[in-house]
Order: C-alpha cells, then sequence, then structure tokens
C-alpha cells in the first residue's frame, strides 16, 4: 500500500530546520590539535573509526580544510599504497579527488574555500575520504583488470623486458591460439609459462591449458599466480597444483613472486 503524504508547513520546516542544526551543532565538538582546529564529522571510516577534518586560516583570509593525510595512511595499513596511485585503481582514485574538487598531495587530500563556502569545503573533504577510504574494500576484492595489471607489474619488476612475451601463442601444437600463455619467460632450455588466476574459471582454463601444452610440448615449467588462494575452490586449486610446476599463493607478496621466478632463471 502506496502511503499518502501530507505537504510540510512552512512552520514545520523551519522546525525541523532548527531542531537539525541544534542536533549537528550538539555532535561536532571542536578542539585544537597542533594548532590546527579539528573537527569531527557524523561519518565514520571503513575501519570503524571517525572522520575528521582539520581547518587552518588560508593566506586569502578564508580557510584551508584538510584531512592531514590521514585517509592514505590508513589505507596504508592494508595495502600498498605505491600500487594504489597507478592503472585503474591510480585513476579511480583520481576520478574522487576531481569529482569532488579537492586538491592531494603527498597523500594529504584538502581544499581552501571563502569564509562563507567553510561548509561546503568540510564536507567536500569528508566526503572525499570516506570514497577513498572504499578503495581499500575494492583493493582486496581485486577486479580482474587490477589483478592483471598487478600480475604485469609483477612480472616486470622480476624478469627484464626482452626475455618476456605476453599472450603467447606456442607454436607446433594442435590450435595453439586456443591455449595462449600469458606470460613465457626465457629462461635457457625450459621457458617458463606465467598463468595468472583469479577465479574458478581462470584456475580451469590454466589446468586445462597446461596439460594440453604437456601433451604436445613438454619442455617447459608452467607457474600459477593466484590473486589469493581463497579465490579458488579446493577442489579446482588441487587440480592446478597438480598441473602446474609452481604457485604463487598471492602476487601481493612481490618478494615471493621475484624468489620463485629468480630460482627458474638460475635453474635452466
Amino acid at each position: 500500500m502506496t502511503q499518502t503524504l501530507h505537504p510540510t508547513s512552512s512552520a514545520e520546516l523551519e522546525s525541523l530546520q532548527k531542531h537539525l542544526c541544534e542536533v549537528f551543532c550538539q555532535q561536532v565538538q571542536l578542539s585544537e590539535t597542533d594548532g590546527h582546529v579539528a573537527v569531527p564529522l557524523p561519518m565514520t571510516a571503513r575501519d570503524g573509526d571517525g572522520i575528521t577534518v582539520f581547518l587552518d586560516r588560508a593566506p586569502g583570509g578564508g580557510w584551508r580544510v584538510s584531512d592531514m593525510g590521514i585517509t592514505v595512511m590508513r589505507l596504508s595499513y592494508e595495502n600498498d599504497i605505491t600500487a594504489l596511485f597507478k592503472g585503474t585503481r591510480g585513476k579511480l582514485f583520481q576520478s574522487i579527488i576531481s569529482e569532488n574538487g579537492v586538491a592531494e598531495h603527498d597523500g594529504e587530500i584538502y581544499l581552501e574555500v571563502p569564509a562563507d563556502k567553510l561548509m561546503q569545503g568540510i564536507f567536500s573533504v569528508g566526503q572525499t575520504a570516506s570514497r577513498i577510504g572504499d578503495l581499500s574494500l575494492w583493493t582486496r576484492t581485486r577486479t580482474e583488470s587490477t589483478f592483471f595489471e598487478d600480475l604485469r607489474e609483477r612480472v616486470y619488476e622480476s624478469v627484464p623486458r626482452e626475455k618476456v612475451k605476453e599472450d603467447y601463442i606456442v607454436a607446433g601444437i594442435p590450435d595453439p591460439e586456443s591455449y595462449p600463455v600469458d606470460y613465457m619467460i626465457e629462461t635457457g632450455s625450459r621457458p617458463l609459462f606465467i598463468f595468472g588466476v583469479n577465479s574458478q574459471e581462470r584456475a580451469r582454463l590454466a589446468t586445462i591449458t597446461i596439460q594440453h601444452l604437456r601433451a604436445h610440448s613438454p619442455k617447459f615449467d608452467a607457474m600459477a599466480a593466484l590473486s589469493r588462494l581463497n579465490d579458488v575452490p579446493q577442489q579446482d586449486l588441487k587440480r592446478l597444483m597438480f598441473a602446474a610446476n609452481d604457485v604463487i599463493p598471492s602476487i601481493d607478496d612481490g618478494h615471493a613472486f621475484a624468489s620463485k621466478i629468480s630460482h627458474h632463471l638460475t635453474a635452466n
């Protein structure tokens, strides 16, 4: 049943506005922190902590509103900040900054506003901090595009570019175009084939491809690079581990990734 809405009188609107202003002012308790005016906002970050912005007088007589770098610092607890500012995630980060009309420098989100625009400035910085904080969740549930960007970065951090071929097609096997290799690394007698795996579908595809290649071109080593172990069901993971020579549980561990590739380079 649709509820019938009754028009709100001007007196009711005035009363509601007064009430909301009183409640908001009661919740916002200003304080001084290291020479800045701290303004706690009625919103929280993903970790449950409140979002606070800081005010300083701007040279032109207005206000400088800033998060003092706290938002990016919180992200650094769970993420590689260097990777956050690159590729698809970097574009999203910059998009959020641009859409909210704020600036960013060295991890600090800030905005300078005239005195009569202070409230808008406070909420612009607060909203930006909230949206950027959500990048942490988006990063952990890595989309396909960012996973393969990250994998590509790991490969080229570990191996000279001249030794790498992307989307490699193995010659001399039946239907080669249907069994591409994400990365072929020249190691000497036995090339290393790397397969990116971030889902059940990709795990099954990598297993089938490795098995097909072994049946027709046995002289190679295969490595499966996973987004996370939990992204692949156990049965599919077991089949993949049986087919591949090596499995990297997570490409987030750059040291382990480079170490395993180095092992294959020196062993051939």
